[in-house]
């Protein structure tokens, strides 16, 4: 349980992290900043905090021990999951990319950086949720992971509102187009 555990942080961790890099590196290309450095460590403090180390004491799999067990110096960082990082990183890096653009076409920069700032946070539970749906846990089987992502959400609501959403320069959530809103809820 606790290999286990280890391995779904590590899997969680490094594919929004992975994501992140690429979004600043590609968009950074395109010659704009995709999202202020406060905003960055605000989703760090949200995704790679609570929920993160929430994720790390996840009940043990129903049928653990049925398993096989694992091949003698197996790491926690196999090639199946590096393929999956990858892949569902840069996966999420076109969406947010993506997202990006869409914004800065309907409102400019500030907008543009809000969404992807959305993104990555909604992008990341969305993860979560995916991570633990594979090994068929419930969302609401482990309680600390079900109220840090639920205190998480809260907190992100609240930073997109006055008076927060000037203090990280992000457009406020009344003040984003609907059509936005429903580009980013087909992407998850």
């Amino acid at each position: 349980t606790i290999f286990t555990n280890i391995r779904k942080f590590v899997n969680y961790l490094l594919t929004s992290n992975f994501a992140e890099v690429f979004v600043v590196f590609f968009v950074s290309l395109a010659g704009f900043l995709p999202i202020a450095a406060v905003q960055l460590l605000w989703i760090n403090l949200m995704t790679d905090g609570f929920p993160a180390l929430a994720l790390g004491v996840d009940p043990p799999l129903p049928d653990v021990m049925k398993q096989k067990p694992r091949k003698r110096g197996e790491g926690v960082i196999n090639t199946r999951l590096v393929y999956m990082i990858v892949a569902i990183g840069f996966l999420l890096t076109i969406l947010t990319v993506a997202m990006f653009f869409i914004a800065l076409r309907q409102g400019g920069i500030v907008l543009a950086q809000t969404m992807v700032f959305t993104s990555l946070i909604l992008f990341e539970f969305v993860r979560i949720a995916v991570i633990r749906s594979q090994e068929k846990l419930g969302l609401f089987s482990n309680k600390w992971l079900a109220a840090a992502v639920g205190f998480s959400l809260v907190l992100q609501f609240l930073v997109l509102n006055q008076p927060l959403a000037t203090f990280l320069n992000v457009t406020p959530f009344a003040q984003i187009p609907i059509g936005l809103w429903g580009v980013l809820l087909g992407f998850l």
